[in-house]
């Protein structure tokens, strides 16, 4: 028996004889406990962590004492104390059998013991990642191209031995990441708890997410778990329970209905949701099962995960993606007078103040260039791209009756335009905005092509005197490169 229970039972007896003695309490020691049981269950995926649950009758004021009966436990570890709610421990990761006690303490009533055997069959948890094989993690940086990094280094480890682990880096944005891609999907259908060995430099809380994105079942959604670091410095253990604690990602999190599934991708987010810089370590990421192979749509030897063209061949050096092509001249000089235009950009034309060319909610890579001594913007595995001219930069375009844009596309088989008015709020969401699109097929490519439309076949676009976005998108989505330039409105 235990030293810790001792020393209940010793405190207990005191207080009923002092009660006794002082008092002369009526029926003191007249209660009886009755119906002590326990359940006794494995509570995390590996089996090695043992949850109890006793109950009882007859007594008032209920405590329970649980012995866990771990011969290895350093002192009373292994003993704990509840009024009722599950008590856990954490048993060695080995297969073996262990007698647990728990006893019931009550008001006015003797203890009361009961002992049952519990079974610990140990799983250790499958290895995701521990970084030793830095290849076959196919590691990817933060797809926005300006926020977190991954590279594999030699560290001193949690063990405290050198050890490969991840080396994240931070520059400070709100919602940066990186991703795991292996050959093989992850399946947390019937194995759902992740854990990861962290390290951060300075003792602050951070907020850590891990995503599954991917999901094997069709139009099935992603999914995340989010928990925080304690504020300690160097390595801790962070665990991550997707069959609790999962919910869905955006833009599916109103739907509280969770599917766990086969996941093709594993991002990790540090400093989620905030802006957070800084060099971390991740390590010995484990937990769930090995699915099925990671699909190769188009058979060029680069997984889906990773594929930026899954439809397109190409190759690794390029994500998966043909070779970028690019035109070599530029598109027909525009002729509307400048005095009947607003120009977002063009050579031809005196430019407005654009907020961004790439929002940070954009999928896709943007860059700059001058082809032909002709300056033009590039849009690369462009899935859509947000330009905004939002705040002092709004638009008003009520005298205007088009919009124009010269797109190249070696690949594009689809180009659509978004556009979207703030209303009188000049705010997004504001109760009064409006937007329409229009959707351009079946153009030649590898030659510059003419968007060219009235501001009336953008259906549901009710106002113009606030327009705060373009949205662009390329089809197929996320596997094409697009060209533009001259954009403008006009009359």
């Amino acid at each position: 028996m235990k030293l810790l229970k001792q020393g209940k039972y010793v405190l207990l007896a005191l207080s009923i004889i002092a009660c006794s003695k002082d008092e002369d309490v009526a029926g003191s020691g007249s209660a009886t406990i009755t119906n002590l049981t326990f359940t006794s269950v494995g509570v995390d995926d590996t089996g090695k962590v043992v949850g109890v649950t006793p109950t009882s009758s007859g007594g008032s004021n209920t405590v329970y004492t649980v012995d866990f009966g771990d011969p290895s436990a350093v002192g009373d570890s292994d003993v704990k104390q509840t009024s009722g709610p599950q008590v856990t421990y954490e048993y060695p990761a080995a297969t073996a059998t262990y007698d647990i006690t728990v006893t019931a303490d009550a008001d006015k009533a003797a203890p009361v013991s009961v002992t049952k055997q519990h079974t610990v069959t140990f799983e250790a948890a499958t290895s995701i990642a521990d970084f030793e094989d830095e290849a076959s993690l196919n590691l990817r940086n933060d797809t926005s191209g300006s926020a977190a990094t991954i590279v594999v280094e030699s560290k001193t480890g949690k063990n405290g031995s050198a050890s490969n682990v991840g080396v994240i880096t931070n520059v400070g944005s709100a919602y940066e990441a990186v991703s795991i891609n292996l050959t093989k999907h992850i399946d947390v259908k019937s194995k759902s708890i992740l854990t990861l060995d962290f390290y951060q430099a300075t003792a602050t809380e951070t907020p850590v997410l891990l995503k599954f994105e991917g999901a094997k079942t069709a139009n099935g959604f992603d999914i995340e778990v989010l928990t925080n670091s304690t504020a300690t410095a160097g390595w801790q253990t962070l665990t991550f329970d997707f069959g609790k604690d999962a919910v869905n990602s955006y833009p599916n999190q109103e739907n509280t209905t969770v599917t766990l599934d086969e996941f093709q991708k594993l991002v990790v987010f540090v400093g989620f949701a905030v802006e957070q810089s800084g060099v971390f370590y991740v390590d010995n990421i484990a937990g769930s099962t090995v699915g099925t192979d990671v699909p190769d749509t188009d058979s060029d030897g680069v997984i889906d995960s990773i594929d930026k063209c899954k439809t397109v061949a190409g190759n690794s050096e390029n994500d998966g993606c043909p070779d970028v092509s690019e035109p070599t001249d530029a598109p027909t000089t525009p002729t509307v007078l400048e005095t009947n235009v607003i120009s977002l950009f063009s050579d031809a034309y005196t430019d407005v103040n654009v907020t961004t060319w790439r929002t940070d909610w954009s999928m896709g890579n943007y860059e700059e260039k001058t082809i032909a001594t002709n300056p033009v913007k590039i849009y690369t595995s462009l899935d859509y791209a947000g330009i905004e001219t939002v705040g002092d930069n709004l638009i008003d375009a009520s005298e205007m009756t088009h919009v124009h844009v010269d797109i190249w596309s070696g690949s594009a088989t689809g180009f659509q335009l978004k556009i979207v008015d703030f209303g009188a709020d000049k705010a997004y969401a504001g109760g009064d905005d409006s937007e329409g699109l229009k959707l351009m097929e079946g153009f030649a490519q590898g030659q510059w092509v003419s968007f060219d439309f009235p501001l009336s076949d953008f259906t549901g676009l009710a106002n113009k005197t606030n327009i705060a976005q373009f949205v662009i998108n390329g089809f197929p989505s996320g596997q094409v490169d697009v060209v533009i330039d001259n954009f403008y409105l006009y009359k």
